[in-house]
């Protein structure tokens, strides 16, 4: 269990520390072979709630890096915002 930066933190900075410790974790479960499922994913809710994080499709948990990161708004008809913004 990985414990990020309280809602009441909800700035960029929050969101750069939730994309941190999100590849982190990928690299973690790359490392322990917990990687060779089909379609599996971890995500992580952004600090001030209007959304997740989780990488763009298509790396290996070992390949994920935080600007890989992709925001997926909870918003129904908000676009997809890259994790570089």
């Amino acid at each position: 269990f990985l414990k990020l930066a309280p809602n009441s933190c909800a700035s960029p900075d929050a969101d750069e520390y939730g994309r941190i410790k999100l590849a982190q974790a990928y690299g973690i479960l790359g490392m322990l072979g917990m990687d060779d499922f089909l379609l599996n994913h971890i995500s992580v809710r952004t600090a001030s709630g209007d959304g997740f994080l989780l990488p763009e499709f298509g790396y290996l948990f070992e390949e994920v890096r935080p600007h890989h990161m992709v925001k997926v708004p909870l918003s129904e008809g908000e676009q997809v915002i890259p994790g570089i913004n």
